[in-house]
């Protein structure tokens, strides 16, 4: 899989999936629920996101 990142609003948003996911590429190997992080440009600040506020971005 490739690498997925967007950046937006001082933000940048990584995706993030299951060891097995990257491993085997199968979509029954992804993890449920799992919204990726968000690191701020400036600080390096980071955190999880929830798999909602990650859809509701649209960012991928």
């Amino acid at each position: 899989m490739a690498e997925e990142r967007a950046h937006a609003g001082g933000l940048y948003y990584f995706g993030c999936q299951s060891v097995a996911c990257l491993r085997s590429g199968e979509f029954r190997d992804t993890a449920v629920g799992t919204g990726g992080v968000s690191v701020d440009a400036e600080t390096g600040t980071c955190r999880a996101l929830g798999a909602v506020e990650a859809a509701g971005l649209d960012l991928f």
